[in-house]
């Protein structure tokens, strides 16, 4: 009787692993296009990433649970805002040629600097908007999510 029980205990963990190797497989491929653009200090790479871990939760949680609606609404707005995030280029979105051309000079050179600086605060004031909306959802869901 031992060995039966020996030889059904080997079975179920051989199913067990390859049931996890499957699952392992399966979540290697959804992330690969993720991860193959990955590189070390890129911050919209981070941003991607945790987008698309959001992303897998929001439909897992779709499909399973539909009394979860505000739960799934802040996990979309999460991933939403780290993608604006990612794919945003706020740096040249200020850049000179965006300006129109002044005569060199001047009142014409301030007006242009001026143009510039406004310019630039509106885009670091909307990328920290959006910051705050990815980061403050996260922080105020993070134990309903993960916890």
């Amino acid at each position: 009787m031992k060995i039966y029980e020996r030889a059904l205990e080997l079975y179920y963990w051989a199913a067990v692993w390859l049931m996890q190797a499957i699952t392992f497989l399966r979540k290697m491929k959804d992330y690969a296009a993720c991860l193959w653009e990955d590189r070390d200090y890129d911050e919209a790479s981070l941003l991607r990433l945790m987008s698309f871990k959001l992303s897998r939760m929001e439909k897992e949680l779709s499909v399973s649970e539909l009394e979860r609606s505000d739960e799934i609404n802040c996990i979309r707005m999460a991933a939403n805002a780290l993608d604006r995030l990612a794919d945003a280029d706020y740096e040249n979105a200020t850049s000179t040629a965006a300006l129109p051309v002044k005569a060199i000079g001047g009142e014409g050179l301030r007006e242009t600097q001026d143009l510039f600086l406004d310019s630039y605060k509106a885009t670091q004031m909307q990328k920290q908007l959006d910051r705050d909306e990815a980061f403050d959802t996260i922080k105020d869901n993070y134990m309903r999510w993960w916890g």
